[in-house]
């Protein structure tokens, strides 16, 4: 699924991708290692970021490239403060479908209005309209601009 959403997103080295709900990181992992972007995951779980970091370090990924923060996504500020400054692109999120409704107006209030594509993976927020879909791999991708 992380080579689809790579795809799917058209991810490149000059991206920055958000990795709401990350857990153990291993998306955030495989996104900048196949994809080469840089990757900011937030977590609400202490110990879920901290396995994260240290999978990052194990791989050899330098913070610069891959970091991963305790935060509640669906605070705008601490979002804000958790990316700082890190101009994000692209947004993968893997949370229940009640979050996302919390998480997506967090997000786009966190980048000031940038444009940033959305993929979603398993959990889809139903009123909006998706551009694309990857229906094997339960994927979709939205823009907002």
């Amino acid at each position: 699924a992380v080579g689809a959403a790579c795809g799917m997103a058209e991810l490149g080295p000059e991206d920055v991708v958000l990795d709401v709900g990350c857990g153990d990181g291993r998306v955030a992992v495989a996104l900048a290692e196949g994809a080469g972007c840089a990757c900011v995951g937030v977590d609400v779980s202490e110990d879920c970021v901290r396995v994260a970091r240290s999978l990052a370090e194990a791989r050899g990924l330098q913070p610069s490239r891959v970091r991963f923060e305790c935060v509640d996504a669906t605070d705008p500020a601490q979002l804000a403060a958790a990316l700082g400054g890190a101009v994000v692109t692209v947004a993968y999120l893997f949370v229940h479908t009640p979050l996302l409704r919390e998480v997506v107006p967090s997000i786009v209030a966190a980048l000031g209005g940038r444009s940033l594509a959305l993929v979603t993976n398993t959990f889809h927020p139903e009123d909006l309209e998706a551009v694309a879909e990857d229906a094997e791999h339960n994927l979709r991708l939205y823009r907002f601009t």
